[in-house]
């Protein structure tokens, strides 16, 4: 069968590559699987083994697997091996980092603030006694980010490589790099001079957190940027705001306390009162404006701002967006159609996370969490993506996710009908999320997202016909590209 190309509307595409290099730590089911992962990876790998001064970097621990399902700490990293070593991994969601002991040590040594000291948007795990135990969420993290070191165009290059692979592998052919900094924003525009981008990027600026209105410095590297040529296949025209942290890490910021940790109700990452002047000064720059809400405030929040600001630029097409969109009040589902906001959101999240919902919010106010049908019924419109490296880029899987809310193995909280399985969406309207919407979300849905004369030849071959439903969800599932073409090239086959 023949698919429009698939788009992937949130992603990080160079995180992509990186991850494929570092310590995958998915599924862990404990701390001592962790450290077993870190050892096998240096086994791999005798040239990291032997040099005990370079960073290990690894992803995907998550704390919610384990038993007790409780934060780890720098001293949970010690073994013969990784004694004295420098190790950061990122929690599944990225919005926490967990450290070894000598990696805290020159954390703290850099400027690490000392215990009371507040850190907007930020939190730092302390102890009893008031010491870090190495576990910084959200806009700590920087601290130690500041302390890594950074990415060289040599690293990043590497990355792409790896990454367009993977994506295209699996019938990707246009992304949403949801976050990218300035210098890599610069080798995006290079590669794509030198006509090395192998699928297309709709890059979203991500400002340094110190610095959230960088619009100038931006301008003065020649961004937004719109496709200079036909044959150009990278555009810039949206900066990523982040208004919370992340449901797993307790930072989505919610109006009601967490039912697992009641004295806590997440961390918003703007202050209240600066976001509508934050997205205004965006807007009044010319950008499109994507914000990271997962909470019910958060989104809430960010939703009156934007209702506002479209009150009074009635006639602009500004199409602006909601990246995740992940815990909703029932009263809010309704306003993305209302409002034109797009709902960019990833069917894998929720299974993923579906385990520990309830737990977290509580049987009433989970009947907010990844609601897309909600928000399809009140004319919303559903852009589809995975997040990846949070989940796998697979857009099969998230076909599946989003017409089952099953996990892989056909399991939901709620049994095998799905979890809260009146949010389930249609094939139609599921495939429809990852080509047309997600175009529609990038202003390109006049030349690409679906197979029409006239629009790019951007296609996928796969083995099987995945809107008849004889195909069974599993099938689905497991569906195989046979081939990707961009601009009417085949740019990838199957062995």
């Amino acid at each position: 069968a023949v698919l429009p190309g698939l788009h992937d509307a949130h992603g990080h595409v160079l995180d992509q590559g990186w991850a494929l290099e570092s310590v995958n730590l998915v599924g862990a089911r404990s701390v001592e699987e962790v450290r077993l992962r870190i050892e096998q990876h240096l086994a791999a790998r005798p040239e990291l083994e032997a040099d005990r001064e370079r960073w290990i970097e690894g992803i995907g621990w998550d704390q919610t697997l384990w038993d007790p399902p409780v934060f780890p700490s720098a001293s949970d990293l010690r073994s013969v091996l990784l004694d004295g070593r420098r190790i950061a991994l990122r929690r599944v969601d990225v919005h926490a980092l967990w450290l070894s002991e000598r990696a805290l040590g020159e954390v703290e040594a850099a400027g690490l603030p000392q215990p009371g000291v507040d850190i907007p948007g930020g939190l730092v795990l302390r102890d009893a006694a008031g010491r870090p135990t190495g576990v910084l969420i959200d806009k700590a993290m920087d601290y130690a980010l500041n302390v890594i070191p950074p990415w060289t165009d040599t690293d990043r290059r590497r990355f792409l490589a790896a990454a367009s692979e993977s994506l295209l592998s699996v019938g990707i052919t246009s992304v949403g790099d949801a976050a990218v900094d300035l210098p890599s924003l610069r080798f995006f525009r290079d590669a794509d001079e030198r006509g090395e981008l192998a699928l297309r990027f709709y890059g979203m600026l991500a400002c340094p957190t110190s610095s959230p209105r960088c619009s100038d410095s931006a301008s003065a590297a020649g961004f937004p940027l719109l496709p200079r040529h036909a044959a150009s296949r990278l555009t810039v025209r949206t900066v990523k705001l982040f208004a919370d942290g992340a449901l797993g890490s307790w930072g989505s910021a919610m109006w009601a306390p967490y039912a697992d940790r009641p004295a806590e109700r997440g961390l918003m990452l703007i202050e209240p009162n600066d976001l509508r002047a934050l997205v205004a000064h965006w807007l009044d720059a010319g950008w499109q404006v994507a914000t990271h809400c997962i909470g019910d405030r958060a989104n809430s929040l960010v939703l009156d701002a934007y209702e506002a600001l479209l009150s009074a630029r009635p006639q602009q097409d500004l199409r602006l967006r909601v990246e995740h969109a992940q815990i909703l009040r029932l009263n809010d589902t309704s306003r993305f159609g209302q409002l034109g906001v797009v709902a960019s959101m990833q069917p894998t999240h929720a299974t993923s996370d579906m385990g520990y919902v309830e737990k977290r919010l509580g049987a009433e106010r989970m009947l907010g969490a990844y609601p897309w049908q909600s928000v399809l019924r009140g004319g919303g419109i559903l852009a589809f993506g995975s997040d990846f490296p949070v989940e796998l880029p697979n857009p099969f899987h998230g076909l599946y996710s989003a017409i089952t809310r099953l996990d892989a193995e056909g399991h939901s909280p709620s049994g095998p009908g799905g979890w809260l399985p009146h949010e389930r969406l249609s094939r139609a309207d599921a495939l429809h999320a990852f080509t047309y919407a997600a175009a529609y979300a990038q202003f390109e849905e006049q030349r690409t997202g679906s197979l029409e004369r006239g629009r790019r030849a951007d296609l996928v071959v796969v083995d099987r016909d995945i809107m008849d439903e004889a195909t069974t969800p599993k099938q689905l599932r497991e569906t195989q590209v046979l081939a990707t073409i961009i601009d009417g090239r085949t740019v990838w086959t199957r062995a």
